[in-house]
């Protein structure tokens, strides 16, 4: 493994942008992955890719970023699961890194949760529908889903709150998404918002599917809420 200086400079110079796509090589083979963010002290993952089950606390690891170049590191644990790569053998930065990653995890799901409890009173409305609906917040974390939406990617129901809405695509479909997402919320280009697309999705045993999706938007309490219907 032997990455660029300039690769490294270029790391610590700058935050790379959201749900970048690569690839991750270790001892035992190679997957593809999302990161959610990547920067100086490390990357960090999309928890809900099942490869990271392969990883263990402290391996060693290379990402290839298309366009970015690759970084080594070694695995960075927190509640259970590898949660990203730190790109530094110092143990206090490493630490330091996987206190941040905790931290930001449990402060996003406190705030999901609070946020899921209270669309809770529109879940028998929604169960009501004969198509598949999830309703997310601006980071696509899941809020609330319907009886269809569970039957179709088989979830149980309490399973999808607090998870994010990646999980019901392929890693492709998902970078995919969230760049356009990306680009609406910084532009308010409404490229996606309104209209209906054919997309793959991934059922919770891995398989790809095709549906089409049609994905708006409302607010609740002056925070937008994105609803996506899934049509079969």
């Amino acid at each position: 493994m032997d990455h660029s200086s300039e690769s490294s400079e270029r790391r610590q110079s700058e935050r790379f942008p959201l749900m970048v796509k690569a690839q991750a090589h270790h001892a035992s083979g190679s997957f593809d992955v999302v990161l959610l963010s990547i920067a100086g002290e490390g990357a960090m993952f999309d928890a809900d890719a099942p490869a990271l089950a392969e990883l263990r606390p402290g391996e060693a690891v290379e990402l290839d970023v298309p366009t970015f170049g690759s970084f080594e590191g070694h695995c960075a644990w927190v509640d259970g699961y590898c949660c990203g790569v730190a790109f530094t053998d110092n143990h206090k930065a490493t630490a330091s890194l996987v206190r941040m990653m905790a931290e930001r995890n449990r402060a996003r799901m406190e705030d999901v949760l609070g946020r899921a409890s209270e669309l809770a009173r529109f879940k028998p409305l929604l169960d009501a529908m004969v198509n598949a609906v999830v309703c997310t917040d601006d980071r696509g974390d899941i809020l609330v889903a319907n009886r269809a939406l569970s039957e179709l990617f088989g979830f149980g129901e309490k399973e999808l709150v607090g998870r994010n809405v990646r999980i019901l695509m392929p890693p492709e479909t998902a970078a995919e998404h969230a760049g356009m997402f990306d680009t609406y919320l910084k532009t308010g280009e409404r490229s996606i918002i309104g209209t209906e697309r054919e997309v793959t999705a991934r059922h919770r045993n891995g398989q790809p599917f095709a549906v089409r999706l049609h994905l708006s938007e409302t607010a609740l309490d002056d925070r937008l809420v994105f609803v996506g219907e899934f049509i079969r």
